[in-house]
């Protein structure tokens, strides 16, 4: 009986977390965009400042997967050190994006004004769009070099990764 070795397991738990996290990211797009242009609607801004808080506390965890398919693999090229560093990037920002969610929330708790809370929202939303900048280049990398892994894979190459003569 053969077994599935791990190199080829990591990287589907990988996507799996992946395509996790952005489903989570466009709910939080929704709520932050609609309460945003809905200004009017204070209760819904609060509503939201409440949930957005408790989605990152409870939800919104890290993904390590990538660094484990780091450590997994025999040869790293600048393609790959290049997504790490994107995928590092999403991830200090998406923390920048969570600690501002957090500071909001307790001044909501605090009975901050609107107008405080609303600024703290730019700010999220400015760290939101740097952070899924970083995502998308990390993703697109990513998807590129997996697309290349599974080619490798299907015309049976050693390692699996045949897009090494791509991106010496």
């Amino acid at each position: 009986m053969h077994s599935i070795p791990v190199i080829k397991i990591v990287p589907l738990i990988h996507f799996f977390f992946i395509a996790a996290f952005l489903g989570l990211y466009f709910v939080e797009v929704v709520f932050e965009l609609y309460s945003y242009f809905n200004k009017s609607d204070l209760e819904l801004f609060r509503s939201v400042i409440r949930i957005h808080y408790w989605v990152d506390i409870l939800v919104e965890i890290p993904l390590a997967g990538g660094i484990i398919m780091a450590v997994l693999m025999d040869h790293l090229t600048t393609l790959h050190l290049i997504k790490i560093g994107a995928a590092f990037s999403w991830i200090f920002f998406g923390c920048i994006c969570i600690w501002n969610v957090i500071k909001r929330y307790r001044l909501l708790q605090a009975g901050s004004s609107n107008e405080l809370l609303l600024k703290k929202s730019n700010i999220i939303i400015f760290f939101a769009v740097i952070a899924m900048s970083a995502f998308t280049l990390a993703a697109g990398i990513g998807s590129w070099l997996a697309y290349h892994r599974v080619l490798g894979s299907i015309q049976g190459g050693e390692r699996g990764c045949s897009y090494e003569k791509y991106n010496s």
